[in-house]
Order: structure tokens, then C-alpha cells, then sequence
């Protein structure tokens, strides 16, 4: 009698035998090992060091294999949900560094390619500024840069620009009669500036003395 036994090693259930037969078996749970409820779908986390609970707003529909956060009722893999901001993804980096990369979606083929293309932010070179870079891959190739967004806003196309609208617009806040220019550039320069103090189109190229040499200006009649 008396006799003590775990009766599943590590789970801090113990059962005693007192008295004589027949036995009184008396059966105890340490109270270290954890403790709580939850509810079927929600996802279990630690509330304290010794006790697991669930939120509403952490939850995994197994059916679909959907995760859901802020949301009981995930429409995709995962879903995320704010009732006053709308969904936030923060990736970053914990450095002192003010070059490299921020965070990086990759969009692959699990059968053929995990990387076809891919959205990458990067430190432009201060603890203050940041740009966009967008990669595509051709048939055979790799994963080649095919747009920046630089820090200051301007976009740096690796290949053709195709416009299927009707009108570009080059100027600031949408204005088409701005003091704005489209430029050409290689080795050199060249650019179609917009005046609008005499609304006139002036065509400049370059030399090597002078970025700014004036080749022809239409004016307005």
C-alpha cells in the first residue's frame, strides 16, 4: 500500500494505492504542467509560462487549410484581416547596414521554377530612404531586374515601355502644361522640353561641351 505510479512518464499524473484491498486509488496532476482550454479551429498559443488558450482571431480552417488572422473566415491561404486599417505585412531587417534587402516576395512554379518573379525592397543608402525593385524571369533565363522605384520616385525600366493608352502625361501633379521634358539618354542626351511661358516644344540634343543645345522650337501661333 502506499505505493506511487506514474502512470505515463512526463505527464505529471501520478496515481497512489492507500489502504488495503480492496484499494482506494487516489490519482493526482502536478500542478507545473499545462493547463487551459480552447476552441476546435483556434489556434493555440502560451498565455502564461504553464497554461495554453486560443483567440478568435488566430484561426486555422483545416478543411481548407486556410490561416486566418483577424478573421474567423479566411477566403485564401492566408488572410488577414483589420477592421480599421485594413491588413498589414511588415518585413524587415535588424541591422545597422544602409544597403541590401528589406524584405522580398518571391512568386514561383513548385513544379518547374520557385522563382519567376519576384517584388524586393532595399536600403537606398541612408537609415531614411528606400526602393522597389521588380524582377521578372524570361523563357531559360534567371531572375533579371526589370523595374526600380528609386528613393526620389523616379522608375528605371530594364526593357521596352508599351503604352496601350492614349496619352502620357509628364509633369508634376498630373499637369500637362508644366515645365517638364521627356529625355533621351545613351552615351549622351537628348530631350523634348515643354515651355509653358510661350507654350513651345523645343528639341534639344547634346555635345560633348553642351547638354543643352537647342535643335528645334516649335511655337504656338
Amino acid at each position: 500500500s502506499g505505493a506511487t505510479v506514474d502512470i505515463q512518464g512526463g505527464t505529471g499524473i501520478t496515481t497512489a494505492l492507500t489502504g488495503s484491498s480492496p484499494y482506494t486509488m487516489d490519482i493526482s496532476i502536478d500542478s507545473s504542467y499545462p493547463s487551459g482550454s480552447g476552441t476546435v479551429s483556434e489556434v493555440a498559443f502560451w498565455s502564461s509560462s504553464s497554461a495554453l488558450s486560443s483567440d478568435d482571431d488566430l484561426y486555422w480552417d483545416n478543411s481548407n487549410k486556410r490561416l486566418g488572422i483577424g478573421t474567423n473566415s479566411p477566403a485564401q491561404q492566408v488572410h488577414i484581416q483589420d477592421n480599421s486599417n485594413g491588413g498589414l505585412i511588415l518585413l524587415e531587417r535588424k541591422d545597422s547596414s544602409t544597403s541590401g534587402t528589406m524584405g522580398e516576395i518571391v512568386f514561383g512554379s513548385r513544379d518547374y521554377d520557385d522563382s519567376l518573379a519576384s517584388i524586393k525592397a532595399v536600403m537606398a543608402g541612408s537609415t531614411t530612404s528606400g526602393k522597389l525593385v521588380f524582377s521578372t524571369e524570361a523563357t531559360g533565363a534567371a531572375l533579371t531586374t526589370a523595374l526600380t522605384l528609386n528613393a526620389d520616385q523616379s522608375a528605371l525600366f530594364a526593357g521596352n515601355v508599351d503604352v496601350n493608352g492614349t496619352e502620357i502625361t509628364v509633369g508634376t501633379n498630373g499637369s500637362i502644361f508644366a515645365e517638364n521634358n521627356i529625355r533621351f539618354k545613351s552615351s549622351g542626351a537628348a530631350y523634348i522640353d515643354h515651355n509653358t511661358t510661350g507654350q513651345s516644344f523645343i528639341f534639344r540634343t547634346s555635345t560633348s561641351s553642351s547638354l543643352d543645345t537647342t535643335a528645334l522650337t516649335l511655337t504656338s501661333a
